[in-house]
């Protein structure tokens, strides 16, 4: 019977010397040292191997991991939690937004006033009147009409004859001002006049250039660079485009070159005056009197690519007649005025735009109250997988009415499929609950849209 060999007797056997505390070799074992040093088949070192596994597991797990784990094959770490997120609208302004104007503030003033500009920063405004005179409004908030008080007049009578002062413009820095004499009231323009500045915006350091003809157009406006001047026709609905070759500089160009004028078919009562573009010269908004009209320009500034986008009627500021209109550069108001002793107003054309964004790496179970209209955004959703292994992910979105029943909608990702192509309209009533599932097998190329039930009690 054999039995087990305490550690003096292996000593005593010559297997191990005293004072050895490892061996290179057993007795009747046929492997050389090396060989016992190694496992078989590898190259490294048994400890190397043991601290090589440690590591690949501390590198591929982590201390504090938390999350799915597929241990098939190999440590696979999912980020993907499936937990509960409730999210909230942010929202963002929404410049040019004249679906949605409000009457803002007015700063009253007992003269008719036509002409209208303002400085850079919204501190000064400038109010022209038929007489040949333009007042200087200082506004002690940029923009803000109940700040606003007359400071100062200039008089360009001294060297236009016959003058008559109906709509003017500044150049970018306010060192050139630009303005047009008709030939009489309600009649059509006879030549645009330009002064230099040697103050910038200060009329009173303004000394004359000169004249330039218009062939009967008037109320200036200028691009974003100065190469285009634009003129209208008061008493027709056509717009000219004047290029220049010295910015901002209409009487010292050596070379203009006039299109042809530009009618737009949708004001109908003639008398085009005011206009403004938005910032980026995209959107053009433009006054006949009566009415104020929003065009798109595929092409930025240039007014023979625009269409017709929306009007708004009986937006005269009280009175028969809107003599001219600007607007904020940031696109969120625009300033009026209007025949008769009605001041000048001033108008928000802005609106909110809400976006709620739902991110698959944060939760896959989400719920909205709805606080206003909002545009669900999905995020982050999982790389798409191979051929062979695709990676699929579902979430489910409960979506909360208010509770005043306001009928708040939901405009959904264009890559969500509904059943039928049709998305769901959401219950307007009450704290109504709606649930709906979203799956995405391609890396949110396509989401597939299901409602899971609607007005949930």
């Amino acid at each position: 019977m054999s039995r087990a060999r305490d550690f003096a007797d292996i000593i005593s056997s010559g297997v191990l010397a005293d004072g050895q505390v490892s061996f290179s070799e057993i007795t009747g074992v046929t492997a050389t040292a090396t060989e016992i040093n190694y496992l078989s088949g590898v190259t490294s070192g048994i400890q190397s191997q043991f601290s090589s596994v440690q590591a690949d597991i501390a590198t591929k797990v982590g201390t504090s991991y938390t999350g799915d784990v597929d241990i098939s094959g190999e440590l696979l770490v999912d980020s993907y939690n499936e937990t509960f997120k409730k999210v909230s609208s942010v929202g963002a302004t929404d410049p040019f937004r004249f679906d949605l104007v409000t009457t803002n503030s007015a700063f009253t003033w007992n003269y008719t006033q036509v002409g209208l500009a303002f400085n850079n920063d919204g501190t000064k405004a400038f109010l022209g009147r038929s007489n040949a005179f333009v007042y200087e409004i200082t506004l002690t908030t940029p923009y803000d009409l109940t700040t606003a008080s007359q400071t100062a007049t200039f008089n360009v009578g001294g060297s236009v004859s016959n003058a008559l002062v109906r709509g003017f413009t500044f150049n970018d820095d306010g060192t050139k001002f630009l303005h047009d004499q008709p030939y009489s009231i309600g009649a059509g323009w006879k030549h645009m006049h330009q002064w230099s500045l040697t103050t910038p915006f200060d009329l009173s350091t303004a000394s004359y250039d000169g004249s330039f003809s218009t062939g009967g157009e008037g109320f200036p406006r200028w691009n974003d660079d100065g190469t285009v001047l634009y003129t209208f026709n008061t008493n027709a609905t056509a717009v000219r485009q004047t290029v220049i070759n010295v910015p901002y500089d209409l009487y010292g160009s050596t070379s203009r070159s006039s299109s042809n004028a530009i009618t737009l078919s949708e004001p109908t009562n003639g008398r085009l005056q005011g206009n403004f573009f938005n910032a980026d010269g995209t959107k053009w908004a433009v006054t006949d009197n009566l009415a104020i009209y929003v065009y798109n320009l595929s092409t930025a500034y240039d007014i023979s690519t625009a269409t017709f986008d929306s009007s708004i009627t009986n937006a005269h500021n009280g009175s028969n007649q809107i003599w001219d209109m600007v607007g904020k550069p940031d696109g969120t108001a625009f300033f009026q005025t209007a025949n008769g002793n009605h001041g000048l107003k001033r108008y928000d054309i802005f609106g909110t735009n809400y976006t709620t964004t739902l991110d698959c790496e944060n939760a896959n179970v989400f719920e909205i109250e709805l606080d206003a209209n909002t545009t669900v955004v999905f995020s982050n959703p999982p790389a798409a997988g191979t051929s062979t292994d695709s990676t699929s992910y579902a979430m489910s979105l409960k979506v909360v009415q208010d509770s005043g029943a306001s009928g708040y909608t939901v405009t959904w990702p264009a890559s969500v499929d509904w059943p039928a192509a049709t998305a769901p309209t959401l219950t307007a009533t009450a704290s109504a609950v709606d649930q709906f599932v979203f799956y995405t097998h391609d890396g949110g190329t396509t989401w597939y849209g299901f409602t899971a039930g609607q007005a949930i009690a």
